[in-house]
């Protein structure tokens, strides 16, 4: 539950494992902590906890945003050690975040009802309706237009196109292991995205599905 990003010839580390957002920098006897905060529920008079967060650099600013039941922040942490909240947006319709990451330009949610996208003021700009228990195993892989969605319960890797809006293609995986998280990368530059199953390493043509190459 955490990103790291150079900024500024620094490398800034945020972390939301403890429940508060983190922020850390790179000094020379190794990672040291600048800040850790929580957001305060004004109705309960009480804190909440932080569960995903991700770095963005807008206009040379460094911002961080970050979830909570069902708001998403945006800090400004282009000093680490003082974290300035520029907008927080509750949503209305009972929507529990689950994730917060970055598909290509844009900054998504995933919860039980779907992939929200948002702009940099945090307002809702579209939405896609791809589904997965673990939300962690839906992800753009660095892909700038694909959604790759990694269905363990039937074996495949599910491509959406966000253009098309719908999945385009199905790629083969078998897992055996118990459901947990899982990660794949792609490739721009020949357009492949590579993942390991529990019996294999991949690389597979995203355009197509061909097998490029293959481990086991």
């Amino acid at each position: 539950s955490g990103d790291a990003i150079n900024y500024n010839n620094r490398l800034i580390v945020v972390s939301t494992d403890s429940e508060s957002l983190e922020v850390f920098t790179l000094e020379n006897d190794g990672l040291k902590k600048q800040l850790s905060i929580k957001p305060f529920n004004e109705r309960f008079y009480r804190h909440d906890s932080f569960y995903s967060v991700k770095l963005n650099i807008e206009n040379g600013r460094l911002y961080a945003y970050t979830i909570s039941g069902y708001t998403i922040y945006k800090y400004d942490i282009s000093q680490p050690s003082n974290a300035i909240l520029v907008k927080e947006s509750k949503n209305t319709y009972w929507e529990w975040y689950s994730r917060v990451d970055k598909f290509g330009d844009n900054i998504v949610t995933i919860s039980a009802k779907g992939v929200k996208i948002f702009n940099n003021d945090l307002q809702v700009i579209d939405s896609y309706e791809i589904f997965n228990e673990i939300p962690y195993n839906i992800s753009s892989g660095g892909s700038n237009n694909l959604i790759f969605n990694i269905n363990e319960h039937k074996n495949e890797v599910q491509v959406f196109d966000r253009q098309a809006r719908r999945v385009v293609r199905t790629l083969n995986v078998n897992f055996y292991g118990e459901r947990n998280n899982k990660a794949l990368y792609y490739n721009s530059y020949d357009d492949s995205v590579y993942f390991a199953d529990d019996r294999s390493v991949k690389k597979v043509n995203a355009a197509n599905g061909s097998l490029s190459n293959f481990f086991e």
